[in-house]
């Protein structure tokens, strides 16, 4: 049985006067288990709030099916919903979005991702990224074309290789952690789910107290004044829970 201890969040525009493209799926208890995610609607094309609406919308009825035994057939499933949104507006034919999930039951941590948002948990005093980026510089060291260093002034960081959209190629990964490999010494973990707009600032300077990223509720505060403090550079999104093992 899964018991949440403490749950931190926050989803914010980057500016007041526009819509957050930006959506989150607190966490909810389903099928005996715990799920969350964060959706981050691809800005170049319109509708792109509709489209993570409309993944977030449908994915727990997805996992309720039972459809994390096929991980392909969910992301289809999304895919279909946010390609149906042309049939409301012809506008929105090129809607994107990318998702990053979890589902927490009592064999350990489901993880399904597409596109650049990004999960993480809780490795001693420092966050430990499961995620890959689907972006053209993480592709670029996956064939290690270029180093890290090597990419910093490249342009590409922020370019998605795939989404949920009618029209782009859907790729996805699909990772599961048993708890033996996550919980401490209280059988206890820590999870964070980040869009890149609020990972963008992590990366900057990935550190803090340790209590503070013990505790999500500290975690998400800090991290937003961090954010607000030097400004916020894209929609940005979080949710960190941590939970226990009954």
């Amino acid at each position: 049985m899964i018991e949440l201890l403490t749950c931190g969040l926050f989803s914010h525009s980057k500016d007041t006067r526009r819509e957050n493209q930006d959506t989150i799926l607190p966490p909810v208890f389903i099928n005996d288990g715990l799920l969350m995610a964060v959706a981050d609607g691809v800005g170049s094309y319109d509708g792109a709030q509709f489209a993570s609406q409309s993944a977030i919308k449908e994915l727990p009825e997805l996992v309720t099916k039972g459809n994390l035994q096929n991980m392909s057939d969910l992301f289809m499933s999304l895919k279909e919903g946010v390609s149906s949104l042309s049939a409301e507006n012809i506008k929105f034919s090129h809607a994107a979005t990318t998702l990053t999930f979890c589902f927490i039951n009592d064999i350990g941590l489901h993880i399904g991702h597409v596109g650049d948002c990004r999960l993480y948990v809780k490795d001693g005093a420092r966050l430990k990224q499961i995620t890959k980026d689907h972006t053209q510089h993480q592709k670029l060291l996956d064939d290690k074309i270029y180093s890290k260093n090597e990419l910093k002034n490249l342009p590409g960081k922020n370019t998605l290789t795939t989404a949920i959209a009618n029209a782009i190629p859907l790729d996805f990964q699909q990772t599961f952690i048993p708890h033996e490999e996550l919980l401490d010494e209280r059988e206890e973990c820590c999870v964070y789910l980040m869009s890149d707009g609020a990972h963008a600032f992590w990366d900057r300077r990935p550190r803090f107290s340790v209590n503070t990223i013990s505790n999500p509720a500290s975690f998400a505060s800090s991290l937003y004044r961090r954010i607000e403090k030097n400004g916020p550079i894209d929609d940005h999104s979080l949710i960190a829970i941590r939970y226990r093992v009954l």
